[in-house]
């Protein structure tokens, strides 16, 4: 009787302990969204940069074999992310000239397009003619400056914090190695190297294959609108890619968009039709097909996962954390792999297929 009474009280301690040890978790990991989320101005560029050192580890490799001096090597990336920004910079203007162009042109047709729609809903032209569109877009215009002019300020900055923490880490790059063998002995040591190898390996891999897939996706699309005569179809094709390395969101948006040209272009629906399902079997064969067998086999990394990590790295960074989230599900799991306590979280993160069956 007594041992039952021992055994009953030391089960409520330890529930409470358990109960009590769960609020702490989830309270912190609630401050760490917070924290996260209000720092995002700082750890969004952060991020970004070590990124790209991730990426640019083998050049970086390939010029210390070399013996180029790191400085040197810092100049000419530099030089070359430049000369990509400004290339970025002029398409996104003659983007811009088009896009009002093909404003210009279908402008009438969009009105059209919009009061029939508007007569779905018993509003007829005259009432819309009642409204003083003129003013009503130099309001939206007075009332949105100011955010306008953030947006292009916070890019601005974003874009050179994130080029000033990439210059820093460049430099550093070649000691990394050394730092952790000086910091960590033995096992140790040889744990956290291969720790940011298998990183950074899977970053570089990832990028590389996710860049041909999203080439291939903006080729096919480039090729479909060319052929059924869209307007933009660049645009779009570019579009295309970028979205492409959101996962499934992107594919959606990136088909939504020239349908919606197309609805506008043509009085028919035929030609829409024709493009949603010719983009969609693009983005189901190629994204659902091809990309999972390239990518899944060395990422590893369940479906649902990387679902999960794209609402939460969204909701924390938004559009930025949609472009990272499937490279940071793949660090954690790395990290999970060689942590022996994190083992399970590794295991349930990662793609079923990659288990064995157990006979």
């Amino acid at each position: 009787m007594k041992s039952t009474k021992i055994n009953l009280r030391l089960f409520r301690i330890l529930l409470n302990v358990n109960v009590i040890a769960g609020l702490i978790a989830f309270l912190s990991f609630t401050v760490l969204c917070i924290i996260l989320n209000l720092t995002r101005e700082v750890f969004i560029p952060l991020i970004i940069a070590w990124f790209i050192v991730q990426i640019l580890r083998p050049v970086n490799d390939l010029t210390n074999k070399m013996k180029i001096h790191p400085y040197l090597n810092l100049a000419m990336i530099l030089m070359v992310l430049v000369g990509l920004g400004f290339l970025g910079v002029r398409f996104l203007a003659n983007l811009a000239v088009d896009i009002n162009n093909v404003y210009n042109r279908y402008s009438s047709e969009l009105m059209q397009r919009y009061n029939d729609f508007m007569a779905l809903f018993n509003i007829t032209p005259d009432m819309l003619a009642s409204i003083e569109w003129g003013n009503l877009g130099l309001d939206f215009l007075r009332n949105n400056a100011g955010r306008i002019t953030g947006f292009i300020v916070d890019i601005s900055n974003k874009f050179f914090m994130t080029i000033f923490f990439l210059m820093f880490m460049l430099i550093e790059a070649p000691y990394t190695e050394r730092k952790i063998s000086k910091a960590f002995s033995g096992k140790t040591g040889n744990n956290v190297k291969e720790i940011f190898s298998k990183i950074s390996d899977q970053i570089s891999y990832y990028m590389l294959n996710q860049s041909l897939i999203s080439a291939a996706t903006a080729l096919c699309v480039w090729g479909v609108l060319a052929l059924m005569k869209i307007e933009l179809a660049g645009g779009w094709a570019i579009l295309a890619f970028f979205l492409n390395f959101i996962p499934n969101v992107g594919s959606i948006i990136a088909t939504i968009l020239p349908v919606i040209m197309a609805f506008v272009q043509f009085s028919t629906a035929l030609e829409p039709l024709v493009v949603l399902v010719l983009l969609t079997i693009i983005q189901m064969v190629i994204g659902n097909i091809i990309g999972p067998k390239i990518l899944s086999d060395s990422l590893g990394v369940s479906s649902v996962v990387i679902l999960l990590s794209l609402l939460f790295w969204s909701m924390i960074w938004g559009i930025p954390g949609a472009f990272l989230s499937v490279p940071i599900a793949s660090i954690l799991k790395i990290v999970c792999e060689n942590i022996t306590p994190l083992n399970p979280i590794a295991v349930i993160m990662s793609n079923g297929s990659a288990i064995p069956t157990e006979e």
